[in-house]
């Protein structure tokens, strides 16, 4: 993997250690108290598609026409 390529590309390469955040799940929950707080709307839907149709829901994602959220619903079994 050549960096000055992917910067080139306009591209990217992260990566992320969460586990840390095992050990301060006390933190987060005030966090999000805190958050709730606000009172936010929720976020809007623009479509919805089923797991088995995931490919539509990324192709359609990738047009960066949809407004809202793309959501995939998974069924538990």
């Amino acid at each position: 993997m050549d960096p000055l390529k992917l910067m080139s590309d306009n591209k990217a390469l992260m990566g992320f250690n969460l586990l840390f955040l095992y050990e301060r799940a006390e933190l987060f929950a005030g966090m999000l108290t805190d958050l709730e707080a606000y009172k936010l709307d929720p976020p809007t839907v623009g479509k919805t598609f089923d797991f088995k149709d995931m490919h539509q829901a990324l192709t359609y994602f990738q047009t960066g026409k949809n407004i809202g959220k793309v959501v995939v619903n998974i069924k538990k079994e």
